[in-house]
């Protein structure tokens, strides 16, 4: 295995707070992560923005009619905010999977901090000559330090305009009493502003660089898992191979104890096997990118892809019904990862149905694009446990119906693999009991079902 140089958590470079020193990719990921939460705060800006808004309206209908002078930019300010309200609305929908929409993202959040300041000052000094000094430079000044911009953008755009916001107050003709007022006010507001921001941004890039630490270090552990995994499948075979022949050997065979303890270890060899196949499995399905897909019917596809089940299933007395639709259902898929999830899905539903059950292999399209369903008649899976479902390793309170070994491992590799494809994979509860599971593919969005 090669070591990496990135064991220990990403340094951070003070020049550029949370960035400076991470590898591009991580660089990227980082400021994403900022735009998509600057995005959803902008929102809550503008909402306190806009009751402040709201608040000097009301006082125009009850004060002297000295703040008529304030409507033109009470007007500027709601049309402003409209127009930022639908850019944020229409940068959300679109997730910025290139550089070039990222940097959109990025200089629309500093765009929209500079028209806020601008827009404060106007409101303020329109405001000035009528009722002196009011919170609205403050409010919208502190509402600001929300959001995640590198430090020294943000603390230089608030300074420089807190130092024209100063000029103005001290040209004013205003009483020493309320100049002061006004500058004592903006200069906290300023400072705290500043203050908040700056911790806010150093938190979110500790949390980022420990998430990375901690992405890291599981990538690790998976690889010597896997190295491990694979180390031990070899002697494995060897040894239930031998514990075959062993059985099979005539006196042996005569011996009810020995053919016991050479059933026994053939066995747990075999038990052990699946476990290491299914870490292999998993780590496969970890490191899977972007898998090459084709469309395939899939009507010509589960057939077969069920025929190694039915011995199971006849083993237990399991019915395996398949719902094919009459029309072709043309998806693009990858044939070997599609196999692993239904398969993965089957060998879960067939563990936990009771004998002379049915499971349901069902091809079905609606209104959220094709799907494909697995529905047992099992005990179902407990309401707590259902976020925990396709986590590696979790194993719920519910019990194989013939005591098969489980890992914990096939719902997870499905998800995985069907995330690889485009597509997910779904628990839905079953009514009266049992349980749904389904594959969606590319396109197609999720929604909550009971049956």
């Amino acid at each position: 295995m090669k070591r990496r140089n990135e064991a220990n958590p990403p340094a951070v470079d003070r020049r550029e707070p949370g960035t400076a020193r991470l590898p591009d990719e991580s660089r990227e990921e980082f400021s994403r992560q900022c735009a998509a939460i600057n995005l959803r705060r902008i929102w809550w800006i503008l909402i306190v923005i806009a009751a402040t808004d709201f608040l000097i309206c009301a006082i125009n209908f009850l004060w002297p009619p000295d703040l008529a002078s304030d409507i033109p930019a009470l007007r500027w300010s709601t049309f402003l905010a409209l127009i930022f309200l639908g850019f944020t609305w229409v940068l959300r929908r679109k997730p910025p999977r290139s550089p070039g929409r990222l940097r959109v993202r990025q200089g629309f959040v500093v765009l929209f901090l500079l028209a806020q300041v601008v827009t404060a000052n106007i409101h303020h000094f329109s405001l000035l000559p009528g009722i002196g000094p009011t919170t609205i430079y403050a409010t919208t000044v502190v509402c600001l330090g929300i959001l995640l911009i590198p430090a020294r953008i943000f603390s230089g755009i608030l300074l420089t305009n807190h130092a024209l916001y100063c000029l103005l107050v001290l040209h004013s003709a205003l009483p020493a009493l309320e100049t002061s007022r006004a500058l004592i006010d903006g200069s906290f507001a300023v400072a705290v502003s500043a203050l908040v921001q700056l911790l806010l941004y150093r938190a979110k890039q500790a949390d980022f660089a420990q998430s990375q630490a901690l992405a890291l270090r599981n990538e690790e552990t998976n690889e010597l898992m896997a190295i491990a995994a694979h180390d031990l499948r070899s002697p494995l075979y060897g040894l239930k191979n031998l514990y075959e022949a062993v059985r099979q050997d005539g006196q042996w065979r005569e011996d009810p104890l020995r053919r016991e303890v050479a059933e026994e270890s053939a066995r747990v060899c075999g038990n052990m096997l699946s476990l290491v196949n299914r870490l292999l499995e998993a780590h496969a399905a970890d490191t899977a990118g972007a898998m090459p897909l084709r469309p395939e019917d899939l009507r010509e596809r589960l057939p077969a892809a069920l025929e190694p089940f039915r011995i199971t299933a006849e083993s237990k007395k399991i019915r395996i019904d398949l719902e094919l639709p009459p029309e072709p259902a043309l998806l693009p898929v990858n044939g070997d990862a599609f196999d692993t999830v239904l398969g993965n899905l089957l060998s879960n539903a067939l563990k936990f149905s009771p004998n002379g059950s049915t499971v349901t292999v069902a091809l079905l399209s609606g209104e959220t694009g094709w799907r494909v369903e697995v529905r047992d008649e099992g005990p179902g899976v407990a309401e707590p446990e259902r976020p925990l479902l396709f986590r590696k390793f979790f194993r719920g309170t519910n019990q194989p119906t013939a005591e098969e070994p489980t890992a914990g491992l096939g719902l997870a590799i499905a998800q995985r693999l069907m995330e690889a494809m485009g597509g997910s994979v779904e628990h839905w509860p079953r009514s009266p009991h049992g349980s749904i599971f389904v594959m969606r593919f590319a396109g197609a969005e999720g929604r909550e079902r009971g049956e």
